[in-house]
């Protein structure tokens, strides 16, 4: 296998993998999630707490990839919020969203994607950051 060979495949693989949520911007409440793609498959759960209110949400579709783009859409998205301790309002979406596309490229030894509306995701080998509009919104840690 050649370098640049080499250089391609480890830029597809650094894409898949689990990714625990490290990083939430939303203050002060306490995050956990979990970001995953593999073999076509994108995953995405996260529970939030709030002081008076809980927010979930997950998520399962399909990706696509290859050395130059990187897409994906929810098949299945389900949100639940309420009071804390209380009854939750759940709502389902089973339609396909929107494919989400990103061009993909490299910066030294990261991965870059960018999507519309300044949509950017990182990925360096050790964590996967989400920022839109030049905020950081999540930063998940790599796992595996």
């Amino acid at each position: 296998m050649s370098v640049r060979q080499s250089q391609r495949l480890w830029r597809l693989l650094l894409v898949i993998g689990l990714v625990p949520l490290t990083l939430a911007n939303h203050r002060p409440p306490q995050v956990d999630g979990r970001w995953s793609n593999h073999d076509g498959v994108v995953l995405f759960m996260v529970h939030r707490v709030m002081s008076d209110s809980t927010y979930s949400q997950t998520g399962y579709g399909t990706y696509q990839l290859d050395l130059s783009a990187w897409s994906y859409r929810y098949n299945r998205m389900e949100t639940s919020s309420g009071p804390v301790g209380g009854p939750a309002r759940v709502t389902t979406e089973q339609q396909p969203g929107e494919v989400r596309s990103f061009k993909v490229s490299r910066q030294g030894n990261r991965v870059i994607l960018e999507g519309a509306g300044e949509d950017r995701r990182e990925y360096d080998g050790s964590f996967f950051t989400y920022t839109l509009k030049g905020q950081v919104v999540r930063k998940w840690r790599r796992v595996g």
